[in-house]
């Protein structure tokens, strides 16, 4: 049976050769069939390799040319007359995302470099990581591309689109299997007719399947020897790192200093409920051979992979430009190509921020989270944990960034009894800056941001204690968390009000050297201490010591929270119950969103608040803030929540005691000229400012 022309053609947009015309497979035409292979051989060079323009100035990658010509994906392309958006199969356009990710390949190629990609919604990561196994499977012989996840849903999504391109694809391109089956295997060839065997002409190019199982098949991928492996959603993997180091020896065949594989590992923001590994894995490429780039968004001095924000997702924002104009180099080959454009300030101000405002209209702390975590404008975002997190991540990110700025940290002590009194010594030990923590010394200091006043009264300072098991201390990542409260008051001439003055957060080789440090910090404050009871052995140990008076019996509000609670302890709070622990988060929330400074001008309007949040000084407790969920080890919040909720009891009892003559408040506005007043009420303070004054910027606790 002769081959019909039909069988070798389709029509092409070649968007880099306009004028190229391909030609028609005729049998019959000997000179012609010289043109066609000659053709053929050419293209399939170009998308192998890739070739230059411009004189050799600018150049085009193999994946990107095959990408942009022969590559075949579904879309959804809104019909003019119907308004409807069927969908159909199409060549993918060139977009400044293309460009941008193409050129990642060729670098993770020069540096041997896996590729970590995260971002947006929409943005199409699933579909250039589909297009990029293609092209592998396509274009050379004996590979192996390995498609993974954490769960057979992700992986068919991502398997569905290869599919897709795979089965319309050019003629000249497709390729008969050996084997079609998507949940383990695709192969390449034809069997011989006479022995049922493999031809020997066939590519026997592969596509395996791999599930890691929730990231409990660690060693899913084990045997197999692959030029590309993608693992999709990284967020959904609870054990991200076991999978990818159970895979690393898979990844580098043939010895050298270059891996034989393109390892790409992606995300998508909001799909990180299980993403803590999946952040740590994409805020510290090197130590996971990952590509790495600058923080941009987020003035960061770190590495970080690849980002893809919101604002360069949508396509209804891309504009057409000349491959000259996006490059800034003019020349013939690249005016005659068009290029798709982000327009992020349109995207920004035409969608995103009128779609956050509905977000925020809800009022619902869970839909304002959704909607960054979906279309993340900065790439903390991405990973901001949804289900469990009430806090308002905006407030803590914005107070930690003004705490980098300012370089602001406490004094780093050690305390001890000399016989008489408590006193200190100061030490070179620092505070563990990582969360969790992996690989750094808990051996921590006590940190002092106010001293105690002299012999202090009851009740002016209380404390919040979650200690640790020592049974589980080589390998937890949980550290013991003492924080001291400083409540308002009406003593003239002190600084700090309702504000953390202390703190102790650590896990040193012997238990009792924390016990030891958190009593000695307790004393020194004569502080009210409200204890996580569910782990004893700070209890025994102040029982121990005999100074369980600083201890807060079980608080009576308990029985208003949970009426049936059935749990009875000498001291302290127990977290078993779910109502327990959203009242303490509640006191969390309810510190950093409380309005402590409020402008108004002189038709009593406001212009301007500052919130509680101002009043942390600890830059990993806002980070456990930011990261908060209800799985993980979340110690320092546990511990703040416990001397908030302190706070409040005794706010109720004997109520909170404010000063109009107080510095703090009154330095807010000695600044501005006369005409301006001050009027307090409660713990918060209003400045009156009239509209003729200067403006000036409110710098708070510094």
């Amino acid at each position: 049976m002769i081959a019909s022309t039909n069988d070798y053609t389709q029509q092409t947009v070649n968007i880099w050769f306009p004028e190229q015309k391909e030609p028609v497979y005729d049998p019959t035409d000997e000179a012609g069939v010289v043109r066609f292979n000659n053709y053929w051989k050419r293209e399939l060079n170009r998308m192998r390799n890739g070739f230059y323009l411009a004189d050799d100035r600018v150049h085009i990658s193999g994946w990107l040319y095959w990408h942009t010509v022969y590559w075949k994906i579904a879309m959804y392309v809104e019909d003019p007359k119907t308004k409807r958006k069927p969908r159909i199969i199409a060549t993918p356009f060139l977009r400044d995302l293309e460009w941008t990710i193409g050129g990642d390949f060729v670098a993770c190629d020069d540096q041997g470099k896996f590729y970590n990609l995260v971002g947006s919604r929409d943005f199409g990561k699933s579909i250039i990581a589909a297009s990029r196994a293609g092209w592998q499977y396509t274009l050379f012989s004996n590979s192996e591309s390995v498609i993974s996840g954490g769960a057979a849903t992700y992986i068919k999504l991502a398997t569905d689109k290869i599919e897709d391109g795979l089965t319309n694809i050019h003629p000249m391109l497709q390729k008969k299997r050996l084997m079609s089956d998507w949940k383990k295997e695709i192969r390449a060839g034809w069997k011989e007719k006479t022995s049922g065997l493999a031809h020997p002409k066939s590519s026997n190019s592969r596509i395996l399947v791999r599930n890691y199982q929730d990231g409990t098949n660690t060693m899913a991928a084990n045997g197999t020897r692959p030029g590309f492996h993608l693992i999709d959603e990284e967020g959904t993997i609870p054990n991200l790192i076991g999978c990818i180091k159970d895979s690393d020896g898979c990844w580098w065949s043939g010895g050298g200093t270059k891996p034989s594989c393109l390892v790409m590992v992606t995300g998508t923001g909001g799909d990180m409920e299980k993403g803590k590994e999946a952040a740590e894995v994409f805020c510290t490429p090197d130590g996971y051979n990952m590509l790495s780039f600058d923080n941009t968004w987020e003035e960061i001095p770190k590495k970080i992979g690849r980002f893809i924000p919101a604002t360069m997702a949508k396509m209804a924002f891309k504009e057409k430009q000349t491959l000259a104009d996006y490059l800034g180099i003019h020349h013939p080959d690249l005016e005659k190509i068009t290029i798709l454009v982000s327009n992020e300030e349109r995207a920004l101000k035409e969608w995103w921020e009128p779609e956050f405002a509905k977000a925020k209209s809800s009022g619902n702390s869970k839909t304002i989270l959704k909607f960054k975590a979906y279309w993340p404008l900065v790439p903390s975002d991405s990973f901001l944990m949804v289900e469990g997190n009430i806090f308002d991540t905006d407030l803590a990110k914005q107070q930690l960034k003004k705490l980098t700025a300012l370089g602001k940290t406490g004094t780093y002590v050690r305390l001890f009894h000399d016989g008489e009194k408590i006193a200190h010594e100061f030490t070179d030990k620092l505070p563990v800056t990582q969360f969790p923590v992996k690989d750094q010394s808990t051996d921590t200091p006590v940190v002092i941001y106010e001293w105690p006043s002299e012999n202090p009264p009851a009740n002016l300072y209380v404390a919040g204690v979650d200690s640790y098991r020592d049974a589980d201390a080589k390998s937890s990542d949980s550290l013991g968390a003492v924080y001291i409260l400083k409540r308002q008051h009406s003593l003239i001439g002190e600084k700090y009000q309702n504000m953390i003055v202390a703190s102790y957060v650590g896990r040193p080789k012997k238990k009792d050297e924390w016990n030891e440090q958190a009593r000695l910090l307790i004393k020194m404050y004569n502080a009210r201490t409200l204890v996580e009871n569910d782990e004893i052995s700070f209890i025994e140990y102040m029982k121990k010591k005999n100074d369980t008076h600083y201890l807060e019996p079980q608080p009576a509000w308990l029985r208003e929270i949970v009426p049936t609670t059935t749990v009875s302890k000498d001291f302290g709070v127990h977290r078993s119950s779910e109502k327990v622990r959203d009242w303490l988060n509640g006191c969390v929330k309810r510190y950093m969103e409380e309005v402590i400074l409020q402008m108004k001008d002189e038709n009593g309007s406001v212009t301007g608040e500052v919130l509680g949040v101002n009043r942390i000084f600890d830059p990993m407790l806002l980070e456990e803030i930011i990261k908060f969920n209800d799985v993980d080890n979340f110690d320092r919040v546990i511990a703040a929540s416990l001397a908030f909720a302190m706070a409040e009891a005794l706010d109720g009892k004997i109520g909170k005691l404010t000063s109009s003559t107080d510095p703090r408040i009154s330095g807010l506005y000695k600044h501005y000229k006369s005409g301006v007043s001050l009027s307090i009420v409660g713990g918060g303070a209003t400045l009156i400012i009239p509209s003729n004054k200067r403006k000036g910027r409110i710098k708070l606790f510094t």
